[in-house]
């Protein structure tokens, strides 16, 4: 049984699972890009989605555009009952109508996608980040802020910003793009206990460059108990993974309670 944490009102699951598999982004090379692309048709995803909800895990995370959404929907009309955390779509340009797109398709949670809060933050244009959250506010969502950089969160704190929860990544891909350091798994680690807000921790595997194992065991043991971690599910070569991280992740939990 896995245990939840709060976003607003739902109960969202200590593991949840990530979308970047589905679209073919590994952060790990070209080929393996291709190869989760090919691999992925709406059908596997729609039974991977299935065996997440099987195994207990009840929230995916993906970003929000026109494929998502279309596999989302078929989900649901074919029964499935995942809640769903939406990412902007980093690619396009008018972040407010893709935000109210998003909000057509029922999430529990939209929040601002994480290099685009970078770019934004580091060329002096955060207001636009303030801006698109607000939107999300205003339809009444809970609103969240994604980062691959620590210091945006504190930046967020400081401005008084009150996002209801943060995506932050163990890694700061935007200093070392897919260089990844664990140093910065310390450091992101340390706000997320700092910080009081819900967090939802991910790249916690260095997309696959860590062992499932370590990588969980140090999360869960240096994040708070109201957080969550996000991983991406890829079985092709591991049809049982979906079983395996729930077990793990819920193994962990009650040996650390």
């Amino acid at each position: 049984m896995l245990p939840t944490i709060k976003l607003g009102k739902h109960d969202v699951t200590r593991l949840i699972v990530g979308g970047n598999p589905f679209c073919g982004n590994s952060h790990f090379s070209k080929e393996r890009d291709i190869e989760m692309r090919d691999y992925y048709t709406v059908d596997r995803i729609k039974k991977t989605l299935k065996q997440c909800e099987e195994a207990g895990i009840n929230t995916w995370q993906s970003r929000g555009d026109n494929f998502v959404t279309r596999v989302l929907n078929e989900y649901r009309l074919d029964g499935g009952d995942i809640q769903w955390i939406a990412q902007t779509a980093s690619e396009r340009r008018d972040v407010i109508s893709n935000i109210h797109q998003i909000a057509e398709y029922d999430p529990i949670a939209i929040y601002h996608q994480g290099s685009r809060t970078d770019y934004l933050y580091n060329n002096g244009r955060f207001d636009e980040v303030v801006r698109n959250f607000q939107e999300v506010r205003d339809l009444g969502i809970i609103a969240g802020i994604g980062t691959h950089i620590p210091q945006i969160v504190l930046h967020c704190e400081e401005m008084g910003l009150e996002p209801d929860f943060y995506m932050l990544c163990l890694y700061n891909m935007w200093e070392k793009g897919e260089g990844y350091d664990h140093e910065d798994r310390v450091k992101a680690c340390e706000v997320i206990r700092d910080v009081k807000r819900p967090f939802i921790a991910f790249k916690i595997m260095a997309a696959g460059r860590n062992e499932p194992n370590e990588a969980f065991r140090f999360a869960l043991r240096n994040i708070k108990d109201t957080d969550a971690v996000d991983v991406g599910m890829y079985t092709k070569h591991q049809p049982d993974q979906v079983f395996e991280d729930a077990r793990i992740v819920s193994s962990l939990i009650q040996e650390t309670e």
